[in-house]
């Protein structure tokens, strides 16, 4: 015995779908995934405005791990992100069910 699993979809119907999500898709892609991929390009290179980028490997990369300003921030972006945030919104949770009362 032959199953449906519903209504038949019709060609129409899927161009009418893709119709509706290609603004979405076409942004997406034009403010997403493009701008990943050139910076993932551009931090192999050494690059500025005037010059064409010039391939230099995992150089920028060294040099960023051996940067002691870089691992300064590193330190106050994850206190930042794991201790600030969380305790700020425990704080904010606790407030707003005080006031709730």
């Amino acid at each position: 015995m032959k199953q449906t699993l519903g209504p038949k979809r019709s060609l129409a119907d899927d161009i009418a779908g893709y119709a509706f999500i290609s603004p979405w898709l076409l942004g997406f892609i034009a403010f997403s995934v493009i701008p990943i991929f050139f910076s993932l390009y551009y931090s192999f290179t050494n690059y500025d405005i005037l010059g064409s980028p010039i391939f230099n490997g995992l150089a920028n990369f060294r040099r960023m791990a051996k940067d002691t300003l870089f691992w300064q921030s590193l330190k106050v972006t994850f206190f930042y992100a794991f201790i600030s945030v969380p305790l700020r919104l425990i704080f904010a949770f606790f407030v707003a069910l005080l006031f709730n009362r």
